[in-house]
């Protein structure tokens, strides 16, 4: 498959676009602490409250920036990224691992021009993009 189908699907499937920018710009010098976390945070990451603290430092803002980026979200976009995580998920695990290795391999600015045409799509054509991609991973 080439790689620009296998890194756009990657992004459709994990990326909000245009919450890319809202959490990179929101992302923490260090792990907060659990009080430092928003209540909206808070009420999201609340099963993990009892073992926050003793997380390693990357996990708490990984969480944190996550939280974050779901509270900032309108409804539509919540729905959207539900079924892009969905369909990650439909993916077979060798699949999911061919889209991460190609991720990884890009440079940064191949990563921000994917991500400037992704947002720059409506809604409606990033879900077109990625029944088109899960249907060409089906015949494959």
């Amino acid at each position: 498959m080439p790689a620009k189908q296998l890194v756009t699907a990657l992004l459709l499937l994990t990326l909000q676009a245009g919450a890319c920018s809202v959490a990179h710009a929101q992302r923490p010098a260090q792990a907060p602490t659990w009080n430092q976390l928003s209540p909206d945070q808070q009420q999201l990451l609340q099963r993990h409250q009892q073992e926050w603290e003793g997380m390693p430092e990357s996990d708490r803002k990984r969480l944190a920036n996550n939280a974050a980026r779901w509270s900032n979200m309108s409804p539509e976009q919540r729905q959207q990224a539900r079924k892009r995580y969905r369909a990650l998920k439909g993916l077979s695990p060798q699949q999911r691992q061919a889209l991460r290795q190609r991720w990884q391999g890009m440079d940064p600015e191949q990563r921000q021009r994917l991500r400037r045409r992704l947002s720059n799509m409506t809604p409606e054509q990033r879900e077109q993009a990625l029944s088109r991609f899960l249907e060409r991973q089906g015949r494959n």
